[in-house]
């Protein structure tokens, strides 16, 4: 593209909705927006890219079964620069939203550097949500969206980060971990787990394109210890107890 373009530009809601409710959940778009101009209503939250440009997040809420969406917005590159993709769907937990936005003007590639990672927090108030820049996982590989969860711990405002990632051999697993105590990434080993029955049973073809060990589709959050990622061709594979310090799979 010869000029930066905002893509994806948000649908409009009924006027009687918009930013002025606020349901105790809702359907989340799995399509994240930029718009072109700056949305603002009582969940705006403003921060700052790592570039130093400002960008605006805003939920754009209504009542199911209507989808509600995630909508950003940030400065575009100069002219002749590369297409910026749009903002990846959220993780969410509790008040919590975990973002991945393209830096614009950064080539599409699989790095970490071209990526700006956030934490929205919705608070009741309005102009009270955050917007927190993470420090960037350098020393690790890119993850997938899919395979991240961010979970809000009982009785304060921590709350962790964790990425599923297989290392090695078919079921051996580690957790990329982001600690907001620690603001810190960090990387733990776990034990490795029983090939799943359906493997046994109904294997995928050798023909296949790809044969993977586990391809997460979704990652579910029970209560606030527990973090379930959802293959939905092989079963669930659970981390619970405390993610952070002591995590047990299965």
């Amino acid at each position: 593209m010869d000029e930066y373009v905002p893509c994806l530009d948000p649908p409009l809601l009924p006027t009687e909705v918009g930013g002025h409710l606020s349901p105790s959940s809702v359907i989340l778009d799995d399509t994240a927006y930029i718009s072109a101009d700056a949305v603002s209503n009582a969940t705006t939250a403003v921060g700052q890219m790592s570039t130093g440009a400002p960008i605006h997040v805003s939920f754009c809420l209504t009542r199911p079964p209507r989808l509600s969406y995630i909508c950003v917005h940030f400065p575009g590159p100069d002219v002749g620069t590369v297409w910026t993709p749009p903002p990846a769907p959220p993780p969410t937990h509790a008040n919590l939203a975990l973002l991945r936005v393209s830096i614009p003007g950064s080539l599409r590639v699989n790095k970490h550097c071209n990526f700006d990672y956030f934490v929205y927090a919705a608070r009741p108030r309005p102009g009270a949500s955050s917007l927190d820049l993470l420090p960037k996982p350098t020393g690790f590989r890119r993850f997938r969206d899919q395979d991240a969860a961010i979970m809000r711990c009982p009785g304060g405002s921590r709350y962790v980060i964790t990425v599923l990632r297989n290392i090695l051999g078919p079921m051996e697993w580690s957790l990329q971990l982001y600690d907001s105590d620690t603001n810190c990434w960090t990387s733990k080993p776990l034990p490795p787990v029983e090939a799943p029955e359906r493997d046994r049973v109904l294997p995928i073809p050798d023909s296949a394109t790809e044969v993977l060990f586990h391809d997460t589709t979704k990652v579910i959050a029970l209560e606030s210890t527990t973090i379930g990622w959802v293959d939905l061709w092989r079963g669930i594979l659970f981390c619970k107890d405390d993610i952070h310090r002591q995590p047990n799979f299965d």
